[in-house]
């Protein structure tokens, strides 16, 4: 056992085993979560085919979000033949990679004040804190991170644009090779106030470097721009706001305010105490606060850090364009995660010791375990749940049946959404979308729960 770790030391080295960690945990998550809600009704005939033709048909009647649109259907359809594991791989890959993300442009923002770490332990530390914020700051990650038609529809567009904006900063020629452009493209059709912030971001950065005497990002720019209008423009979000209440100014404001207030809880406060230890030292037999060079204020702006809640704010700010029937909690999820980012620049900036670090190892290590000591019970609850409904026997009585199932809450009630949980339960009404689609899925008459 010995040699092993031995080894793992020192050829993977800490920082990927976190990451390696990380993405066995997100791969039995997802494996935990079975396809249901949207992602049944999203079943089609497996095959580019029948994904391209229901994208299509969306961009004019519901939504512009065509490539995700496409991806989704395909993936989801796919799954129901080669089985959904691939699928489960996929998806946590694509938040590892949000992860990796993240960290990259905290260390961009943080780079003058604090040097990424010369040891992998200390980049361990870091990404450590950045996928438990990444997972606990936003009001609802289980419909994000686990629910497959959630996952494309918010994660996959949050990784995309985070790469975008990290390729600009990084990229050493003006010149975008067409692959990065295509990419930019597809990254701007899928989430619209994001795509909308991403693109006044590059328009800004791409004018600050013409005014510097530096040529521009113009191709990286006109494409995601074109992918911008491309989902803006879209007849299908015509269609849809059409069948939204109609909603003021004032009363979509009221409904941004209120998303707002729910980027903060209680899930906060542990990191918040990370940061604050981070930022102790021990002195002359005491502890003491380690003070940023040039005091608080300089240590809250974390260098260029301030731009993250910055840009959070003006994400929030784009969300009054749209009715405030649309303004679930999974729409503020990029704003969740660049304040991820803000804390993580923070915590990027602490007083780095061979002491200091292993507290923070330690600290992370619990934190992780409770992590895991809260979401697996629910989860393996909601899988038990689907898995009893699945093997009822009357699912095998023939296409005639009409299946009554019990009814099934969680915390009291058919619909609860919030962190790690997303359970959309069966309910009295076998016309509800969720019971409509499981009953053409398991070729019943329809499916009911009393």
């Amino acid at each position: 056992m010995a040699r092993v770790t031995s080894w793992l030391r020192e050829r993977v080295g800490a920082d990927t085993l976190v990451l390696i960690i990380a993405f066995a945990f997100l791969v039995w998550a997802n494996y935990a979560t079975r396809l249901w809600s949207d992602d049944l009704c999203l079943i089609h005939t497996p095959g580019i085919t029948d994904a391209l033709t229901v994208a299509y048909q969306d961009y004019f009647a519901w939504t512009g979000r065509f490539f995700s649109i496409t991806a989704v259907v395909f993936l989801i359809s796919a799954s129901n033949v080669w089985g959904k594991l691939p699928f489960d791989v996929l998806n946590a890959a694509v938040f590892v990679a949000m992860v990796v993300l993240m960290w990259r442009l905290c260390s961009i923002a943080t780079q003058a004040i604090q040097p990424s770490p010369a040891t992998r332990n200390g980049r361990a530390v870091e990404l450590a804190f950045l996928f438990l914020a990444a997972w606990w700051l936003p009001r609802t990650i289980g419909e994000i991170a686990l629910w497959k038609t959630g996952s494309v529809t918010y994660l996959w567009p949050m990784t995309g644009e985070l790469f975008v904006v990290y390729r600009a900063l990084t990229h050493r020629t003006p010149r975008s090779p067409i692959w990065l452009m295509a990419s930019a493209f597809v990254a701007a059709t899928c989430l619209e106030p994001l795509s909308v912030l991403v693109s006044a971001m590059l328009v800004a950065w791409s004018w600050w470097r013409w005014r510097n005497a530096q040529a521009p990002m113009a191709g990286l720019t006109a494409s995601h721009t074109a992918g911008t209008i491309f989902l803006i423009a879209a007849p299908g979000n015509f269609a849809r706001a059409a069948t939204l209440p109609a909603s003021s100014i004032l009363d979509r404001l009221e409904g941004v305010i209120g998303n707002l207030g729910s980027l903060l809880d209680a899930y906060w406060l542990p990191l918040i105490a990370l940061i604050i230890i981070s930022q102790l030292q021990w002195r002359a037999g005491r502890l003491s606060w380690q003070a940023a060079p040039g005091g608080l204020a300089e240590w809250l702006r974390a260098g260029s850090g301030w731009i993250f809640p910055a840009l959070a704010l003006a994400f929030m700010c784009l969300l009054i364009g749209a009715p405030r029937a649309s303004l679930a909690a999974r729409v503020s999820f990029p704003a969740s995660i660049l304040l991820a980012c803000y804390i993580t620049a923070l915590f990027r900036c602490r007083a780095i010791s061979a002491l200091g670090e292993r507290v923070l190892a330690v600290c992370l290590v619990s934190l992780f375990a409770t992590h895991v000591a809260l979401t697996a019970p629910d989860t393996l609850l909601i899988r038990q749940t689907l898995d009893s409904w699945t093997a009822d026997s009357q699912f095998r009585d023939g296409p005639n049946t009409a299946v009554t199932l019990p009814l099934v809450k969680f915390k009291g009630r058919t619909l609860f959404v919030r962190k790690h949980v997303h359970f959309v339960g069966f309910t009295s009404d076998p016309t509800y979308f969720v019971n409509a689609c499981y009953a053409a899925l398991a070729r019943v008459a329809s499916v009911t729960a009393r």
